[in-house]
């Protein structure tokens, strides 16, 4: 079966590519008439990593996935290494589950099989059971009152009505390791954690979460003070740091950005480098645009726009909440 595979990954490649084409631009019955769904994909990367893991200074990668009602099927295709056409080190997975709704929230549960053509016995199994982190984790805030509605005075002296505490998170250690997990998921695919050399984050509560972080991804960790200590070695900047040394933001609540950018601006002056920063959620009230003037692109796991339509969707909070929220956006 490995000598097949082998040999034939190149017509595989070109032969699906064209029927893939042929079925989306022909006469066939459309998938949608009959209650299933197949599509291809095929991509280039110029570095693969998976789960962290560097695999190959490129790849070329093919994918099918087929999908009727709840059930999907699918494969992907990726080279791991390869001396010539003919002699590619492949890896080849295979999975399939079913997708339904528990408790309200979308979930789906599968097996993967990871299979590989090289000489070493690396192939496994896994079964996986998952739920739609976004849905699932606003849900959370609200049930636990780490979200809550009303009227609050923020930390900047602004009125709004609502107020979200993920220094709460931690108490919860489930759900606060399904968070740090899904933030270091979404690093791996923006940016890839070969990108920097370390994270860096403010207290208190942007602090907890980087060095939860920190720990999963085996990195290093500096924080950036408020002021300068006035005591002992004053430094602004706590750790071991170097000049331009690459680093990551971490914050868990972004509002309009100020405690982050002076932070950023702290580690410019030390000739440090910055372009990133991430947050658990962001409450899109002007830190977007603050922080690319500062030239950082901002990302965040979810948005207060994603977690009250998802309340509102669940009828959990009513309509003049969601108007009176989605009234604070920028």
């Amino acid at each position: 079966m490995r000598k097949i595979f082998n040999n034939a990954f190149a017509s595989f490649l070109i032969v699906t590519m064209t029927m893939g084409t042929a079925q989306a631009g022909g006469e066939t019955a459309s998938p949608e008439s009959s209650g299933s769904n197949l599509t291809y994909n095929v991509g280039f990367t110029t570095a693969y990593w998976y789960r962290g893991a560097f695999q190959n200074d490129s790849a070329i990668s093919f994918g099918a996935d087929y999908e009727n009602g709840s059930f999907y099927l699918g494969t992907w295709w990726v080279d791991v290494g390869a001396s010539s056409l003919h002699d590619p080190s492949l890896e080849i997975d295979l999975y399939t589950g079913y997708n339904f709704d528990l408790l309200g929230v979308p979930s789906y549960l599968g097996v993967t099989g990871y299979y590989y053509t090289d000489e070493f016995d690396q192939d496994y199994e896994e079964v996986n059971f998952g739920m739609d982190f976004v849905k699932e984790f606003a849900i959370f805030l609200y049930e636990k009152k780490i979200i809550r509605f009303g009227d609050f005075t923020l930390a900047s002296g602004k009125k709004s009505p609502y107020y979200i505490d993920l220094r709460l998170v931690p108490s919860f250690p489930h759900e606060y390791r399904k968070m740090i997990k899904e933030l270091q998921n979404l690093i791996a695919e923006d940016i890839g954690f070969e990108n920097f050399h370390s994270l860096v984050s403010v207290p208190t509560g942007g602090l907890v979460v980087a060095a939860s972080l920190a720990t999963e991804i085996v990195k290093p960790l500096i924080y950036v003070r408020k002021q300068t200590k006035e005591h002992g070695t004053s430094k602004v900047v706590e750790g071991v740091t170097c000049q331009n040394m690459k680093l990551l933001m971490i914050e868990d609540v972004v509002t309009s950005g100020g405690s982050v950018i002076n932070a950023i601006k702290s580690i410019k002056k030390e000739k440090m480098i910055i372009t990133d920063a991430y947050a658990i959620v962001d409450r899109m009230e002007g830190a977007t645009l603050a922080l690319q003037d500062e030239s950082v692109k901002l990302h965040s796991l979810l948005t207060i726009k994603d977690i009250t339509q998802i309340l509102f969707e669940k009828k959990l909070i009513t309509e003049d909440i969601l108007k009176q929220v989605q009234d604070r956006i920028n």
